[in-house]
């Protein structure tokens, strides 16, 4: 044990002390300090240096500490020279680095590492003067405190960098993090992970803002630990950015007056994450709400990921609760947002509207964005089993791949309403269990859908068709409020694009299920079963030619409705069908049609 009060000043040249007690330490060496065995110190002031090309420094101390440069260490108060040498520093008590004698405080050339231990320790910088406090240039950086994190005071900035390499950041403390006048915590593709056991605040208090920064393609995360607990980002902070990383937010609040993403147009954007921390919390998106993870209009609009390829705004996940539109929403910085909830989703009057270019939807319970029209291009849908799902939409909507849903999915029920038309894209399959649909005209053409029940309306425009392709067995029937297929003087062409495929038209609902005043009616598929009624008819075509015919070269069995391996139609069957026109039975695809029985 050494001892020399106040002041202890060592010159090893190997690591050769293992206790040392004083009011203040410096410690130079070439081949380490503690390294492997670290040095057990109780001193309240520390400056120390390595200056050799290999080992480390490793400290135990215990007491509050001050890290600074009082013996003049080449301007750092702590630097390790050697090649992926490391700083670890245990210290029982809080670590203060104020800059005082420093441009630079903490230096390596690997990882770094400051533990203030103690649930009333905290980590804090920048009390005295502008610093660079803890800098990697090629390993990861670690501040752990056991109370707060305070970089950045006084109106002084305390910088927290590995931007030359691919180290990471993380900032874990049991209460609170703040970062604040113009301090930067910044990587290049190394991660940066900031953990707050309370709330996280990034902010501007004196001179430009604070920034958090992943330069390349390093992700950012941000949690708030705490139920009910809170993330700041205030107005005139620099902001939340990865260039082509993802940023995420986790916290039951949130307050965002400032860029989160990336801003810089000409870059590929990374996705943002924003969700509750306690599960089944509720979201409200458009107004402040009490116990509510709320992110009113003007902060969605600071999320950006609008870059060449751009990014996804994705708002809840799987264990979050309701998600409620509570006024309108227009997102100015993304074209693509998600909605993610283990429950549902809905508006709470028919103002509030969401307006993007591309919308995708995951819900777990029943969900209803159908009272006020919408407006978005491209929609994708992921239902939970036996839920339904209701949409409204202002113009022409596109059944699209949206960040990862690929067009309607799941073992539920879909609603969608457009004032123009619904189309699908080529990766928008409709893979659900029941589908209505609402439109001026409706061309759902994919081989791949996979739809057990349809029903579909436009009579909203005259001439308006539906043309529907499924690749399963299909029923004709009633699917939210719609029944069957209506449309204003619109061809109705129903296709089974697979061999063996049963189309059945479900005669049982009180009025004609198929009806086009006086347009032709084309159905396909290599069986059908056509119910009966003695009221109504299973296909009303007016005066319009209605065609039956096989999807694959089979022949059709006139009489018989069960026969093997053809397509057989009944003189029941047939009864079901209306027109003044021509009823064809067959196609070019057609084999050998028989007469089996009197029709």
């Amino acid at each position: 044990m050494i001892r020399r009060p106040p002041r202890s000043t060592l010159f090893p040249y190997t690591t050769l002390f293992r206790s040392v007690t004083g009011a203040s330490l410096a410690a130079s060496a070439v081949n380490g300090i503690g390294s492997g065995n670290p040095l057990e110190t109780q001193v309240a002031i520390l400056n120390a240096a390595n200056n050799g090309t290999s080992g480390n420094i490793e400290i135990n101390n215990t007491g509050n500490l001050t890290i600074d440069n009082f013996y003049s260490k080449a301007f750092y108060g702590i630097k390790n020279n050697a090649a992926s040498g490391k700083v670890t520093i245990n210290n029982t008590g809080l670590i203060d680095i104020p800059g005082t004698n420093s441009l630079y405080s903490v230096y390596a050339h690997g990882d770094i590492t400051l533990n203030a231990i103690g649930a009333s320790s905290d980590i804090t910088a920048g009390s005295d003067k502008n610093i660079t406090a803890v800098e990697s240039f090629g390993g990861n950086v670690t501040l752990d405190a056991g109370n707060d994190i305070y970089l950045g005071q006084n109106g002084n900035y305390s910088n927290i960098q590995t931007n030359y390499d691919s180290g990471s950041i993380t900032l874990t403390a049991g209460r609170d993090i703040t970062i604040d006048n113009g301090t930067y915590v910044e990587s290049n593709t190394g991660d940066i992970n900031i953990t707050a056991g309370r709330n996280f605040s990034l902010l501007a208090t004196v001179g430009h803002g604070a920034l958090i920064q992943a330069d390349s393609s390093g992700s950012v995360t941000i949690t708030s630990q705490a139920s009910d607990g809170k993330i700041s980002i205030a107005s005139g902070a620099s902001g939340v950015f990865s260039h082509t990383g993802d940023v995420t937010l986790i916290a039951d609040n949130m307050d965002i007056n400032s860029t989160i993403g990336d801003d810089a147009t000409t870059n590929a954007s990374g996705n943002i994450y924003i969700h509750p921390y306690t599960a089944a919390r509720p979201i409200a998106l458009g107004t402040e709400t009490s116990g509510s993870l709320s992110l009113i209009s003007s902060e969605i609009n600071w999320l950006t990921a609008n870059g060449t390829i751009p990014g996804t705004v994705v708002i809840g996940d799987s264990a979050a609760g309701n998600i409620t539109i509570s006024a309108a929403i227009t997102p100015t910085r993304t074209n693509i947002l998600h909605l993610i909830t283990g429950a549902g989703i809905s508006q709470s009057a028919n103002t509030d509207t969401v307006t993007v270019s591309d919308l995708a939807l995951s819900v777990g319970a029943d969900s209803d964005l159908s009272p006020g029209a919408n407006t978005v291009t491209n929609f994708a849908a992921d239902i939970a089993s036996g839920k339904a799902l209701k949409f409204s939409n202002s113009q022409d909507l596109a059944i699209a791949s949206v960040d990862g849903v690929t067009g309607l999915t799941g073992a539920g029920s879909v609603y969608l309403n457009a004032a123009g038309s619904i189309t699908q894209t080529t990766a928008g399959t409709a893979t659900i269990t029941d589908l209505a649909l609402v439109a001026a005209s409706v061309t759902l053409t994919n081989t791949s859908n996979d739809v057990t029940t349809i029903a579909g309306d436009t009579t909203s425009a005259t001439n308006g068709a539906f043309t529907f392709v499924n690749g399963a067995d299909l029923a004709v029937g009633s699917v939210d409020g719609v029944t069957g297929i209506s449309t204003n003087a619109g061809a109705v062409d129903v296709t089974l694009a697979s061999a063996g495929a049963v189309l059945t038209i479900d005669n049982s609902l009180g009025v004609d299920i198929i009806r086009t005043l006086n347009v032709a009616v084309t159905l396909i598929a290599d069986d059908m079963v056509i119910n009966t009624d003695a009221t109504y008819q299973a296909i009303n075509a007016g005066s319009g030619v209605v065609q039956l015919a096989p999807y694959t070269a089979r022949g059709i069995d006139i009489g018989n409705g069960t026969a093997t391996g053809e397509l057989g139609l009944t003189d029941a069957e047939l009864d079901e069908i209306s027109t003044t026109g021509i009823l064809a039975i067959g196609g070019t695809n057609t084999g050998t049609i028989e007469v089996i029985a009197n029709v």
